[in-house]
């Protein structure tokens, strides 16, 4: 195998994940989906959106998300993630998310339109 690498000329990278850090990235990665949820759904109550088309809105700020998330990782997803999908998909449709989209919304659609 190693003769191979060097006649070759390549040899096998292991990845090394820093455990720690991993798990600060996945927690940075929890705030902005928590955050992005929450503004989100006080957006969507104040613009009066009501039906499936709240849930499509919570879909769609969470792609839009993914692309500050991939310009602040340099396009790499697996210098901090295992791989690409934890980065553009992990954690949306957790209840932390879900929920706390709905309860702004709610919130924010009573507080401006019914009451």
């Amino acid at each position: 195998m190693a003769a191979e690498a060097k006649r070759t000329g390549f040899a096998k990278k292991k990845e090394v994940l820093s455990l720690p850090s991993y798990k600060h990235n996945l927690g940075v990665l929890s705030f902005c989906r928590i955050l992005t949820s929450v503004i989100g759904g006080a957006a969507s109550g104040v613009l009066g959106v009501t039906g499936w088309r709240g849930f499509l809105v919570y879909l769609v700020i969470h792609v839009l998300l993914a692309f500050p998330l991939l310009l602040k990782a340099g396009f790499d997803g697996k210098k901090y993630f295992n791989n690409w999908s934890t980065l553009l998909v992990s954690m949306v449709f957790t209840s932390q998310g879900i929920l706390s989209f709905f309860l702004f919304w709610m919130i924010f659609y009573n507080v401006a339109h019914v009451f």
